[in-house]
């Protein structure tokens, strides 16, 4: 009777430590399955991030561009409107004389 307890013993002894061996081979799976997943998550952001740089860049291209153009335009509103100036004041010129 005290072998048949002492196995029995040893049989739920050795059902517990596989259920344990079991439980952290899960959990080992579940923390590796949560660092594959934040690592895949990183590199998204990362590339994310560098597409937000890039666009940035671009707008900021396109406002410097967008800003001479203007620039452009003013300086040649104002030639223009000198140049009528002046051809006014020449030709009020001529009539006066």
């Amino acid at each position: 009777m005290m072998l048949w307890r002492n196995t029995c013993r040893m049989t739920s002894c050795q059902l517990l430590g596989m259920r344990w061996v079991q439980e952290l081979e899960g959990m080992k799976r579940a923390h590796k399955q949560a660092a594959s997943t934040h690592s895949a998550t990183e590199v998204r952001l990362n590339r994310a991030l560098e597409e937000v740089e890039k666009t940035k860049a671009q707008l900021k291209l396109k406002e410097i561009r967008i800003q001479q153009r203007s620039s452009k335009e003013l300086n040649t509103y104002k030639l223009r409107t000198e140049n009528w100036k002046d051809k006014r004041l020449s030709s009020s010129q001529v009539l006066s004389n």
